[in-house]
């Protein structure tokens, strides 16, 4: 019909799911180069990602914590739950009553994507993507963080996550608050608390939080020595937000009891790193 005319939209629907995303771009680039992905293929469903990859669960997106230094807010977005990552798109709505909007830095796992962008396309209002012919690892990782400036009024009001596409589609919504000056956390990040009692002989209590609006989060927790060596897996499991707690009895994967001395309780989660000194004595 030619470009601009009353088909041109429906053209680039390469997937024919009814929206233009970076997937389309995607696969019109791989059926030019090798033929590798067909327009509206007809055995595509919901349960296949851009490049016909079978998904086992949906991907989660998660705010690990908002971070907020004098007026300048930061809020990173990670993804937990996508074996790989090669298309994706998002929005973000904010407050712009409160938050102006500036800039992005996009995580060092995906800063060498073919193609990534952000834009206002209307007040308070962000669309962001991009594609890559490489796919990324997107089980625990980062995607971008939004960076906002605060005006003097005081920082209120809802951060919205929504609208996910190609590989993030089927994402639930995630909504963050603003909110200051209360005495309930106004949200939760993932955290790691010092085990308890510490030192300790023969047992301890670790106990450890993921973010409310997270879901079904794949979480590891391993014990290791000083010299970096796994000595004891606790927890490798989908986990959902709240807070969490695990007993290590001081023994090792081989149910030996380990000898005197320091040990590391590593956290990893939603795309995060978080660790506490622990002493055994004897």
């Amino acid at each position: 019909m030619g470009c601009g005319l009353q088909d041109a939209v429906e053209r680039m629907d390469v997937d024919c799911n009814e929206s233009v995303t970076p997937g389309d771009a995607l696969c019109i680039f791989r059926h030019w180069l090798d033929g590798s992905c067909s327009f509206c293929d007809d055995s595509s469903s919901a349960s296949v990602g851009v490049a016909g990859r079978a998904r086992d669960a949906l991907p989660t997106v998660v705010v690990p914590e908002i971070l907020i230094d004098g007026h300048d807010v930061t809020i990173p977005v990670n993804l937990t739950g996508q074996p790989s990552l090669d298309a994706f798109g998002f929005e973000v709505t904010f407050p712009s009553d409160r938050l102006e909007y500036a800039g992005m830095k996009w995580a060092a796992s995906i800063e060498e994507f073919d193609q990534l962008d952000g834009r206002v396309v209307e007040k308070g209002r962000l669309r962001l993507g991009g594609y890559t012919t490489s796919e990324v690892d997107g089980m625990d990782t980062g995607i971008v963080e939004v960076q906002f400036r605060a005006g003097e009024e005081p920082l209120d009001g809802l951060v919205i996550i929504e609208e996910f596409v190609d590989d993030l589609e089927g994402a639930p919504v995630v909504e963050v608050s603003l909110g200051q000056g209360n005495d309930n956390p106004v949200f939760r990040r993932y955290v790691l608390q010092q085990n308890y009692p510490n030192p300790f002989n023969p047992r301890t209590l670790i106990e450890y939080e993921i973010p409310d609006h997270a879901a079904n989060v794949h979480v590891k927790l391993i014990v290791y020595d000083v010299e970096g060596r796994v000595v004891r897996g606790l927890v490798d499991t989908p986990k959902d937000g709240g807070a969490h707690e695990v007993e290590w009895d001081g023994t090792n994967d081989h149910g030996n009891r380990v000898s005197s001395g320091v040990y590391f309780c590593v956290l990893r989660a939603g795309g995060i790193r978080l660790a506490k000194k622990m002493v055994v004595l004897k």
